[in-house]
């Protein structure tokens, strides 16, 4: 039973939820956890806010819901009194609007949802309240949000049991089902409604649905976009629910994990020396914070892009000092400076060496070397003033064969360029420059 205390509305605490319970237990003698159940499965609104009209809704949807699903509890034991408080709510709505004031809220134009920046926030509940513009297709529009609330009521379940985190699914598969009925973007209805109109009537489990969802994703009349899109979110929400698969694991995800440490790959450069008891106890880390997936990062290299400019992270040089008594203990300061020197000589090193890492440059430095590569190479002259005449489309190459193969400038230079292609490689292995 939802309890009452002083926290903010924010936090969860829904105080019109107890007033309810209590309400629809003495007037219908439900058990009070069965109403709470009821309001929970259908991720009710804090406020009750336009229940009336959802609950009208639902005296179509539950019966629909009843026959579709094999869970007994749900069937026998939920469902018929959870239709009897819609129809309750539905018959004492004006009555129930003094004791409730948003229980029977409704938009100024009354096409539009009454929840104002709150689609995120309570999604299921958001599209029970929406009904098909075109009667003649009702039915199918009741059959798919039954499907809705069986396969949301599968994932409440999986979240409650294995930790599992369905909330993509839930956005995604909620929100097509307000965009088939949201009369105030009749495009996007109208976009829609040849899926509609070849969704089944009728329907005996979860498990049929999907396969006719199966069926319509090989027909070639709905493999062209919104269509597909729309029967992809349809066929995944349905194979999480039936199959009791998907959903990310925050236990045991490292992605997870690496973001909400914000870390992501480490890379030792200098190691603590733990037998080494006279020096500073402290290592060096590069980490890496990659902004992109990895298959965004796939496409990006397959589009040519290079190794270092797809990671798009920031890295960061971390001192760990893990030492619990000072590093000036038991030795004295020429020393400890000495050691520390070392240390940091080896820093200024790896800083030397960054030119010549291709994978640290950014895409924007990146952008202006080549820049300035394309500008040599449309030029022919020579614009060296020293001793040596090197032409600019010489250098342009250097420059090129510098990037394309991330080597340094001693081996590149021992390079050998054919002109003729008869004998060459298409490939060259990497002793082989």
């Amino acid at each position: 039973m939802t309890t009452i205390d002083s926290a903010s509305p924010q936090q969860g605490i829904k105080v019109d939820w107890v007033l309810f319970v209590k309400l629809i237990h003495h007037a219908l003698h439900i058990p009070e956890d069965c109403v709470e159940k009821f309001l929970i499965f259908i991720d009710c609104h804090p406020s009750l806010r336009a229940l009336i009209t959802i609950a009208d809704n639902l005296r179509a949807i539950l019966p629909i819901a009843q026959r579709l699903t094999d869970n007994r509890q749900l069937k026998y034991n939920d469902l018929p009194p959870w239709l009897q408080i819609c129809e309750y709510l539905f018959e004492n709505s004006e009555r129930l609007s003094t004791e409730f004031p948003e229980i029977n809220h409704r938009s100024s134009d009354a096409k539009r949802a009454p929840f104002p920046r709150q689609f995120e926030l309570y999604p299921l509940y958001v599209a029970l309240w929406y009904c098909y513009p075109d009667s003649e297709h009702q039915h199918r529009y009741c059959l798919l949000q039954a499907v809705l609330l069986l396969s949301h009521n599968e994932f409440r379940h999986l979240e409650e049991n294995d930790e599992k985190d369905f909330t993509s699914p839930t956005r995604e598969s909620t929100r097509l089902i307000r965009q088939c009925a949201e009369s105030t973007h009749p495009e996007k209805v109208w976009a829609l409604k040849p899926l509609i109109q070849a969704l089944p009537e009728q329907a005996v489990s979860l498990a049929e649905y999907l396969e006719f969802i199966y069926t319509l994703e090989e027909d070639e009349d709905f493999r062209k976009e919104p269509l597909i899109h729309t029967i992809d979110v349809l066929r995944r929400m349905l194979r999480y629910a039936v199959e009791h698969r998907g959903g990310y694991n925050r236990r045991q995800n490292r992605a997870w994990e690496a973001i909400l440490k914000r870390e992501a790959a480490r890379e030792t450069i200098i190691a603590q020396e733990p037998d080494d008891l006279q020096g500073a106890a402290f290592s060096i880390e590069s980490i890496s914070m990659f902004s992109q997936t990895e298959k965004q990062e796939e496409k990006a290299r397959v589009a040519g892009c290079a190794p270092g400019e797809v990671k798009t992270g920031v890295e960061h040089v971390i001192i760990h000092d893990d030492s619990e008594k000072s590093p000036m203990a038991g030795r004295s300061p020429v020393a400890h400076l000495r050691r520390c020197r070392e240390k940091h000589k080896n820093i200024a090193m790896a800083n030397q060496q960054l030119p010549s890492r291709w994978d640290c440059l950014t895409a924007f430095e990146l952008s202006i070397f080549l820049h300035e590569v394309s500008n040599l190479a449309r030029r022919s002259s020579c614009e060296n003033e020293g001793d040596y005449e090197i032409s600019n489309l010489e250098l342009a190459a250097l420059f090129t064969a510098l990037y394309w193969t991330g080597s340094s400038l001693n081996t590149v230079i021992m390079a050998k360029f054919d002109a003729s292609k008869i004998d060459s490689k298409s490939t060259l292995e990497a002793n082989e420059l």
